[in-house]
């Protein structure tokens, strides 16, 4: 924007709120090497290099970011990033709630841990061109539609979001790191998409984003952390890619919608309670390169159990008659892994069938945790 429309927009702004509804005027202030500007119904973070780190803070179970901005962030609804800076830092915009659009450039390549934490009405991110406010202004149109959103909204306005913008993630693919929980709590997420930049699904990433329906992992991701999906209770599929060595602790914890889960050849071990309380699990596929099984890794929970017909009686720790949903393990293991009697505690093993290759049948008879399972085919 020129500084005469600047000018008369500020004007405007301090004359329609002034404080009246608890919304401030023009913001601005400096942040390591870089500046911030609050104003217009979104905030911009604008400069060259890293993003410094702001260690978020917990208060009665409510997270918040302490950046610079934090207290001024009441109704805005936007959050764009320019060109140049580097890196998202930790807990950039925890608890930031009426957030619901963020912009990022090609230049970031690091999200820090927590940066969106807490971010329960973030739908979309979009990954932003270059562009400048320098005269002549050629803001790309896409950055447009969510300016005019952002002001709207604090104006009180209803505006319609295409389609095209609504509900897309769109990490740009010269992110490298995602860090621990950078998404947690981002319970108005539906749908991710993560670059092929990325090498591995950290800790608690996607912890709670309740209303998270797909997730697309690419090729290059060695490892899914532990939690990393962690009670995403409306997960209804997930495609594991071969690259793929560990799913660790709760990766999969709770995520009750899943009902059939693949795992690729790549994968050597499958940690405690990864896929626990998957009550809606029907069938898992265990290639033979799995060597570990962590305990309770496909157990159904035991709210669950609790929570059942009460003419179905609950089964204990390694009863047979469980009452889960799972009705498949294919297993292609030619030996048995060595398991824990609870890996697959409150499936009900007299009605799952088993199925493992022809010529190790009668090992897994014999083995611990196998054995139990009345058909084994």
């Amino acid at each position: 924007m020129s500084k005469l429309s600047d000018f008369i927009t500020d004007q405007f702004w301090r004359i329609l709120f002034g404080q009246k509804k608890g919304i401030t005027g023009h913001r601005k202030g400096n942040t390591g090497a870089l500046s911030w500007e609050i104003g217009y119904g979104r905030l911009d973070i604008i400069g060259n290099g890293e993003m410094p780190d702001y260690s978020p803070s917990m208060s009665n179970d409510i997270i918040f970011s302490n950046a610079p901005w934090y207290k001024y962030l009441q109704r805005y609804s936007l959050s764009l990033i320019h060109s140049g800076v580097t890196s998202i830092g930790s807990g950039a915009f925890a608890g930031w709630k009426d957030l619901v659009f963020a912009g990022i450039p090609n230049s970031v390549t690091r999200i820090g841990s927590n940066a969106f934490s807490g971010c329960c009405n973030l739908t979309s991110i979009i990954q932003i061109p270059d562009f400048t406010y320098t005269p002549p202004i050629q803001i790309p149109n896409s950055v447009m539609i969510l300016i005019d959103y952002a002001w709207a909204t604090v104006l009180g306005i209803k505006k319609q979001i295409p389609n095209s913008i609504q509900n897309c993630i769109q990490i740009p693919n010269t992110v490298t790191t995602i860090d621990d929980y950078a998404f947690a709590y981002c319970s108005g997420l539906t749908s991710v998409i993560i670059p092929e930049s990325v090498t591995s699904i950290k800790q608690g990433t996607f912890y709670r984003c309740y209303a998270l329906k797909s997730v697309t992992i690419p090729n290059s991701i060695k490892s899914i952390g532990v939690g990393a999906f962690y009670q995403c209770e409306n997960l209804a599929s997930v495609f594991i890619p071969d690259s793929v060595t560990q799913i660790e602790e709760g990766a999969f914890y709770k995520c009750e919608r899943l009902t059939t889960v693949v795992i690729p050849n790549s994968v050597i071990s499958i940690g405690k309670r990864a896929f626990y309380g998957n009550n809606s699990l029907a069938s898992v596929t265990i290639p033979d390169s799995v060597t570990s099984i962590g305990e309770l890794a496909f157990g159904v929970s035991l709210d669950f159990i609790v929570n059942s017909p009460k003419d179905i009686p609950a089964p204990i720790l390694g009863d047979v008659n469980g009452h889960g949903s799972l009705i498949e393990i294919i297993n292609n293991a030619m030996t048995p892994q060595k398991i824990e009697s609870t890996v697959f505690m409150g499936v009900n093993r007299s009605k799952c069938i088993l199925r493992v290759p022809a010529e190790a049948k009668d090992a897994y008879r014999t083995a611990e945790g196998w054995k139990d399972f009345v058909n084994i085919e």
